[in-house]
C-alpha cells in the first residue's frame, strides 16, 4: 500500500474509532438510548464501508467522496441520536467555564459593542462562508492536488471530524442562543444576518457546540493553505478571523467551544503536516 492509501486508511480508521468509542460511552451513560440502535447502526455501517473501500488502493475521488459522506452522514446521525436520546446537556458547564475564564461574564456580553446591524451582516456572511469553503477545498482534494498532499489533507480533516463528533456525544450542548436566550443581548439583525441566523438556528442538531467544528475546520484549512498554498492562505486569513469571531458574536458558541476548536485544528494540522 502506497503512502497516499496509508494516510487515507489511517484517516478513516481514526474517524471510526473516535466516534464509535464516544457512542459506546454514551450508551453506557444512558442505557435507554439503546432503543435508537437503527440510527447508531446507520452511521457505523457508513464508517465501516469507508474502511472496507480504503483497505485497497482506490482512486482519490472515491476516498474523498466517502469521506464527504462520512462527514455529513455522521453529523446527521450523531445529531439525531443525541436529540432522540435526550438526557444531560453540557450547556450549564460550558457557560460556567466561560464565566470562570472571562471574569464572571459570558463572551457575548464582552462582544456586545459589536452588536450592530451592519456588523452582524458581515459576521453572518463570514459564518455562512464556511458552507462554501469546506465544499470547495474538499472538491479540490477529491479531484486534484499532489497525491501526498491529498492523503495528508484528508487525514487531518477526518481527525478534526472524528474528535469533533466524539465531543458532541460526550458533551452535548445546544449553544447560548438556545440554552438561555433571555440572558443574552438581543441581536440587532441586518437584512443579511436575519435570514442566515434563522437558517442556522433551524438546521442545528441541538448538540453540535463543543468543540466548535465551524472554527476547527476553518482554522485547519487556514493552517493547511498557509503551508501548501500561501497565496490562498493569506487571502483566507482575515475571513478565518471573522468566522471565529462570528461563532461567538452571533451567540452560536461559547468561548470554550472556540478555544477547544482552535486546539483541535492545531493538533490535526500538526498530524497532517508531520511529513512536510
Amino acid at each position: 500500500m502506497d503512502e497516499l492509501s496509508k494516510d487515507l486508511s489511517r484517516a478513516s480508521r481514526f474517524y471510526v474509532m473516535a466516534v464509535s468509542a464516544a457512542l459506546l460511552m454514551r450508551l453506557f451513560l444512558e442505557p435507554s438510548a439503546i432503543s435508537l440502535a437503527p440510527a447508531l447502526l446507520a452511521v457505523l455501517v457508513l464508517m465501516l464501508l469507508m474502511l472496507v473501500v480504503l483497505n485497497g488502493t482506490p482512486p482519490t475521488w472515491q476516498a474523498g467522496g466517502l469521506f464527504v459522506l462520512g462527514i455529513n452522514g455522521g453529523y446527521q446521525a450523531v445529531g439525531r441520536f443525541m436529540h432522540e436520546a435526550g438526557g444531560w446537556r453540557a450547556d450549564p458547564l460550558l457557560l460556567q467555564t466561560d464565566r470562570f475564564l472571562l471574569g464572571g461574564m459570558d463572551v457575548q456580553t464582552h462582544l456586545s459593542a459589536l452588536n450592530q446591524p451592519w456588523i452582524n451582516d458581515v459576521l453572518a456572511l463570514s459564518y455562512a462562508f464556511f458552507l462554501v469553503l469546506l465544499p470547495l477545498v474538499s472538491i479540490y482534494y477529491i479531484f486534484s492536488g499532489r497525491p501526498d498532499a491529498r492523503g495528508r489533507f484528508w487525514l487531518g480533516l477526518m481527525t478534526v471530524y472524528g474528535l469533533g463528533f466524539a465531543g458532541y456525544l460526550l458533551l452535548p450542548a445546544a449553544g447560548p442562543y438556545q440554552f438561555d436566550p433571555q440572558a443574552l443581548p438581543v441581536l440587532s439583525h441586518g437584512f443579511v444576518s436575519a435570514p442566515i441566523y434563522a437558517f442556522i438556528a433551524n438546521h442545528s442538531t441541538g448538540v453540535d457546540v463543543w468543540p466548535s467544528l465551524h472554527c476547527a475546520v476553518t482554522v485547519y484549512i487556514q493552517f493547511w493553505l498557509w503551508r501548501e498554498a500561501p497565496k490562498y492562505g493569506q487571502v483566507l486569513l482575515p475571513i478565518s478571523f471573522l468566522v471565529v469571531l462570528s461563532t461567538m458574536a452571533l451567540q452560536f458558541h461559547y468561548f470554550i467551544d472556540v478555544l477547544c476548536g482552535l486546539a483541535l485544528a492545531a493538533m490535526s494540522a500538526r498530524i497532517a503536516l508531520r511529513k512536510g
